[in-house]
């Protein structure tokens, strides 16, 4: 597997864990924990959640741009397209 096809697939695997640590956090108000225990459970998990789903964007975010940029640009939006 080349280097960069094996980035990419640990991009999307931070970015996945990102959004399942997401999810986590609305599972937390239904534990039985005292209200201190939750907080830094939520606190935990947005922390996690960030520091995942930057991770993935920084691998994959230049890929992702160089491969997208004409769909990126403003200026080509509201042309015609000539096909």
């Amino acid at each position: 597997m080349q280097k960069s096809k094996l980035l990419i697939i640990i991009a999307i695997i931070l970015i996945v864990v990102s959004c399942i640590l997401f999810g986590f956090i609305f599972a937390v108000p239904f534990l039985t924990l005292t209200a201190a225990q939750k907080g830094i459970i939520v606190t935990i998990l947005v922390i996690s959640m960030e520091i995942t789903w930057w991770a993935g964007v920084a691998l994959i975010g230049n890929q992702l741009l160089t491969k997208y940029r004409k769909y990126l640009n403003p200026c080509a939006w509201w042309k015609k397209r000539l096909h």
